[in-house]
């Protein structure tokens, strides 16, 4: 199948999410092709986001019936009869498609309006590098990168004092490092909080994981290690395909992965080296 083939059948899907084995093999080999995807899936989660305008017809009846003397009937409503046009399946589908189309350039122009509205006042008076703080409830105040990234950082240490044996801390390890990678897919859009993720990444792995796996007796590391090496290779992957594809709207969102893929990258092989060595 073409490019313009498999995106005219994805317009016209009613779950677009779940693409047919040949679209999926096709979005596998055509780079051009995912990232037209990945747009068409952002535009299909943010629509149930989008404000909707209010209603003024419970208003109107309200002072219609203030408006109306006692004892008055209100006027009935007037009703319009409707004429239904039963299309045929081609042309209905036909129709979805370009009701996509339209409902897609239509809400890139006003997600581009609004980001663009959003991030100019989000960085009035704010500090290079800052995050909303999520404890701050109503408050407008903020934490730097780092000031999160310390917070993360002093959460793990207190989970791992609780922990006596490095067969138990490597497990707790490698369920937060699972934990982020789903942090890295939530977050994607966020270039503050994926760059909190990637330094607290980094730590873990770095400076928690990897002494952890050192500590552990050399009969369990395979059983152990073997898991969280194959995660880590996971997140490589996902992050260079992701790095990729955001290379061009979202360049630094893309370069923050790429420290994500580095950091995995890493750490996979300095944990195959122990493996060996064991």
């Amino acid at each position: 199948m073409s490019c313009t083939a498999i995106q005219n059948h994805l317009l016209g899907c009613e779950h677009p999410t779940e693409p047919s084995a040949a679209v999926r093999a096709h979005l596998a080999r055509c780079r051009a092709c995912r990232a037209w995807y990945h747009r068409l899936l952002q535009l299909e989660e943010r629509l149930p986001q989008l404000p909707v305008p209010p209603s003024v017809a419970g208003s109107r009846l309200v002072r219609q019936i203030l408006e109306t003397p006692s004892g008055s009937e209100l006027p009935a409503p007037t009703l319009r009869p409707q004429l239904r046009l039963v299309l045929p399946p081609a042309a209905r589908a036909r129709q979805r498609r370009q009701q996509k189309v339209a409902l897609a350039f239509a809400l890139s122009a006003a997600m581009l309006f609004f980001a663009v509205c959003w991030w100019a006042w989000s960085h009035q008076g704010d500090p290079a590098g800052s995050v909303p703080d999520p404890n701050a409830g109503g408050n407008s105040s903020v934490v730097t990168v780092e000031q999160r990234t310390q917070q993360k950082r002093e959460s793990l240490e207190r989970r791992l004092q609780g922990l006596a044996t490095p067969a138990a801390r490597v497990d707790l390890l490698t369920r937060e490092i699972a934990f982020l990678h789903g942090e890295t897919r939530r977050q994607v859009a966020n270039v503050d909080q994926l760059t909190v993720v990637a330094r607290y990444h980094g730590q873990v792995v770095r400076e928690y994981l990897l002494p952890q796996a050192r500590a552990l007796p050399v009969a369990d590391r395979v059983r152990l290690l073997d898991a969280v090496t194959r995660d880590l290779d996971g997140i490589e992957s996902e992050a260079e395909r992701r790095a990729a594809e955001l290379e061009a709207n979202l360049p630094r969102s893309s370069a923050v992965l790429r420290e994500i893929a580095a950091t995995a990258r890493e750490g996979s092989r300095d944990l195959r080296n122990l493996i060996l060595q064991g």
